[in-house]
């Protein structure tokens, strides 16, 4: 064979590879890693995303009461087991039946100034804003089941003074949250 049909033979067969394995590369054969998208939200959540992402999040237990929420950065909660948790509040959402297998937590604020929020958490649950004994009625809410980062904001009319953040129905032990005044 020829030096020139050598070197066009493996020519043809480079071509005939590199597509498949740039295709795999970009997701589009084989095995296909599903790409997070966090564009479908409704409301811009960015500063919680880069939040979430950074390792300073402030660590807590359930049931652990700070002063204010950080203006700079996410909570870190460590959660229980849903039927060890008392919730300052019954929760708003309908319990599904996986819940009593799932995590629950709360932690209480002692001050905030009268504003609307909004509570984003990192993973799939559900969110309470709890004051004087009673859960908030959520403004407007938002969420992404294909936001690695981020699953679900919920805004709120909080009044000044003390509350707590109730989440439940969460499928990890562990759960980043933040709260800071609603963005547009």
């Amino acid at each position: 064979m020829s030096r020139f049909r050598l070197l066009l033979a493996g020519a043809v067969v480079v071509g005939a590879l590199a597509p498949a394995g740039y295709a795999h590369e970009q997701g589009h054969g084989g095995a296909q890693k599903k790409e997070s998208t966090c564009t479908e939200f409704i409301w811009p959540l960015e500063t919680e995303r880069a939040w979430f992402r950074a390792n300073d999040a402030l660590p807590l237990k359930s049931g652990d009461t700070f002063a204010t929420p950080p203006t700079d950065k996410a909570i870190r909660v460590q959660l229980r087991p849903s039927a060890s948790v008392e919730l300052p509040a019954p929760p708003t959402s309908t319990p599904k039946p996986d819940d009593a297998k799932r995590f629950a937590g709360v932690i209480h604020f002692k001050d905030i100034k009268e504003g609307h929020y909004q509570v984003a958490i990192s993973t799939s649950g559900w969110i309470d804003v709890v004051q004087g004994g009673k859960a908030l009625e959520a403004t407007a809410h938002t969420g992404s089941p294909h936001c690695d980062e981020l699953r679900k904001s919920v805004r709120f009319e909080i009044a000044a003074g003390p509350f707590s953040v109730q989440v439940y129905g969460v499928p990890t032990d562990t759960i980043r949250f933040a709260v800071r005044p609603a963005a547009d």
